[in-house]
C-alpha cells in the first residue's frame, strides 16, 4: 500500500499536458531521467515527484523509467488537453482498481457508493485498519491531506466531467450519479482487468466483471443489468462476441484484440 500517492498535491491537468508533450518527443527511449524532465519543463523536484506519482497511478507513464505507456502515448497524441471523456474514464478505472493506492481505492470503491455527503468524519472510519501498518502520527497527518487531494481531483479538475462529486463547501462534497461510460472504454477496462490479473482467458463472464475484485463493473458500481446492456453494445462493435446459451452469459474476445487496438478505435 502507498498511503501518499499525491503527497497532498492539488493537481492541475495542464501540468500533465506539459509532461506528456515532452515525453512524447522522446519516443523510442527506454529511460528518461527524472532530472532531464525537470530541467526541460521547468518544474521543481517536489512538484514533479507528486505529478509523476499520480501519472503512474493513472496509467500514463511507467514507474522509474518515466516513459509513456500505451495509454499515455494515445492521450498525448489525440487528447493532450483531456477533452475526451473516454480518457478520463480509462484513467479513473486504472487508478481505482489498484488497492495499492489505498486512499484513492477506498474512496472510489467503498466511500463514494455508500455516502451522499462526504467529509473527513465520514472517511476516517474506512482507514482505521491502517493503524496496523502506519504510525498514529503518520495517519493523522497524511490521511486527511491525501483524502482531500483525491476529492479535489474528482470535484475540481477535469475529473469533474465524470460527475462523481460536486463540492458543497470547503471540505464537504456530495456524490452524484456518474455519467455513463462508453462501450469501448469499458472494453479497454476488461482487457486491463485480465492483464493485471494475469488471466489469459479469451472469454469473461458477467459475474466476474460485476463481482470479481477490481472487476470493471464492480469498480464502476454497475449492476448486471447495466453490464448486460454494455455487452450488447460491445457485441455490435464486432471486436468481441456475446455468448448466451444456458446459464452462460459472457464476452468472447476476438483473437488478436489488444488494448492498443481498442485505443486506436477510441481515438481515431
Amino acid at each position: 500500500m502507498k498511503l501518499e500517492l499525491t503527497n497532498g498535491y492539488r493537481l492541475h491537468f495542464d501540468e500533465f499536458s506539459r509532461i506528456l508533450s515532452y515525453l512524447k518527443e522522446q519516443k523510442g527511449r527506454k529511460v528518461i531521467p527524472r532530472k532531464e524532465i525537470i530541467e526541460s519543463i521547468g518544474m521543481s523536484i517536489r512538484q514533479y515527484e507528486s505529478l509523476s506519482s499520480i501519472m503512474v497511478a493513472l496509467g500514463l507513464i511507467k514507474p522509474a523509467t518515466f516513459v509513456l505507456t500505451e495509454l499515455g502515448e494515445a492521450i498525448s497524441t489525440y487528447d493532450l488537453f483531456f477533452e475526451n471523456e473516454d480518457s478520463l474514464w480509462l484513467m479513473h478505472y486504472i487508478a481505482s482498481c489498484n488497492p495499492k493506492w489505498v486512499i484513492w481505492y477506498r474512496l472510489v470503491n467503498q466511500i463514494f457508493p455508500n455516502h451522499k455527503i462526504i467529509d473527513m468524519l465520514v472517511c476516517m472510519p474506512y482507514f482505521q485498519d491502517l493503524a496496523d501498518h502506519y504510525s498514529e502520527r503518520s495517519l493523522e497527518r497524511k490521511i486527511p491531506k491525501e483524502t482531500q487531494a483525491v476529492l479535489y481531483i474528482y470535484a475540481e479538475t477535469h475529473f469533474l466531467k465524470l460527475n462523481f462529486l460536486s463540492k458543497v463547501k470547503t471540505g464537504v462534497y456530495k456524490t452524484e450519479i456518474p455519467n455513463k461510460v462508453s462501450a469501448l472504454s469499458f472494453l479497454y477496462m476488461i482487457l486491463h482487468y485480465l492483464e493485471i490479473n494475469n488471466d489469459p482467458s479469451t472469454a469473461i463472464g458477467i459475474n466476474t466483471i460485476t463481482e470479481g475484485e477490481n472487476g470493471p463493473g464492480k469498480v464502476l458500481n454497475l449492476d448486471k443489468s447495466m453490464v448486460s446492456i454494455m455487452f450488447e453494445k460491445l457485441d455490435a462493435t464486432r471486436l468481441v462476441n456475446l455468448e448466451t446459451f444456458g446459464d452462460l452469459y459472457q464476452l468472447r474476445i476476438s483473437q488478436g484484440l489488444t488494448k492498443e487496438k481498442v485505443l486506436n478505435t477510441i481515438y481515431t
